[in-house]
């Protein structure tokens, strides 16, 4: 009598097989079709390759539900069947081997990026990795944010040395593409048609904030500082760089997208000087 452990190998192997449970039995060794008949049983009504088979169409549906849900504005764009179709790709290609289903979709983006989809639509691409940001965001760990009252004190020959310590539930992605603007769309039902698709040059902000993930689009000067701010760079790096976008954006303006960084929690910490803060 087989196993436990050789039972669930044989289950393994019969249920992620690419063309079916029958079609795995026909290219078996006569040993493995044996076992199979050994180890489950068929009944008049029901056959054993069809009981294996239910779990077989679950095991790949379910993985499909999964990828749709971390997914959805991709799923959107490329249709129900050209989405079916690339995610039977990707679970045959790459079988879920971690214990938390969540992180399934963690090969998916690199997947895409040389998949025939990807290679023809690279703005999927680009719209996949925002999503996958967003997975990435929802499970990062919790972190005490910087509070906008900490810098209240703070006097004025400080500021250009300042620096600050980003959360790890900040993210800035450069695009050709609008996230926020594709994902509304997505999420009011609207036709894939009326998409902006055209390249341009974007930015999408992602950060966690009260438990829930949000996302915006950031102008390019915005971007720019934030970028420098994000790598730990001073305050006064972070006004040269929007000032290189924008001639006529001072300090005063980066003071104001400052205040609104840290009320959305995208910092942690904060020091003047010439180290980086701890």
């Amino acid at each position: 009598m087989a196993s436990l452990a050789e039972i669930q190998a044989l289950f393994w192997r019969a249920i992620v097989h690419p063309t079916g449970v029958a079609r795995f039995l026909a290219e078996a060794d006569p040993e493995t079709v044996a076992r199979f008949e050994e180890v489950f049983v068929s009944t008049s009504a029901f056959a054993a390759v069809d009981r294996v088979d239910v779990y077989a169409d679950s095991y790949y549906w379910r993985l499909h539900g999964v990828l749709e849900t971390q997914f959805p504005a991709v799923a959107w764009l490329l249709g129900a069947v050209a989405f079916r179709n690339l995610t039977t790709d990707y679970v045959l290609a790459r079988p879920s081997t971690a214990p938390d289903i969540g992180r399934f979709g963690a090969g998916f983006v690199p997947y895409l990026e040389t998949h025939d989809v990807g290679q023809a639509a690279p703005h999927v691409v680009a719209i996949a990795r925002v999503e996958w940001t967003i997975v990435e965001v929802l499970d990062a760990r919790d972190e005490p944010p910087l509070e906008p009252t900490a810098l209240a004190e703070l006097p004025v020959d400080a500021w250009p040395t300042l620096r600050l310590v980003p959360a790890r539930t900040t993210r800035l992605l450069a695009s050709p593409w609008s996230y926020p603007a594709i994902a509304r769309l997505c999420r009011e039902g609207g036709a894939v048609a009326d998409a902006p698709l055209e390249a341009g040059r974007c930015h999408t902000l992602v950060w966690r904030q009260e438990h829930a993930v949000r996302h915006r689009s950031v102008s390019a000067p915005e971007a720019a500082a934030l970028t420098a701010a994000l790598s730990g760079r001073p305050f006064a790096d972070q006004c040269a760089a929007a000032s290189e976008v924008d001639g006529s954006l001072g300090p005063a303006q980066v003071v104001g997208w400052l205040r609104g960084w840290l009320d959305a929690c995208l910092f942690t910490a904060a020091a003047s000087g010439e180290h980086e803060p701890e």
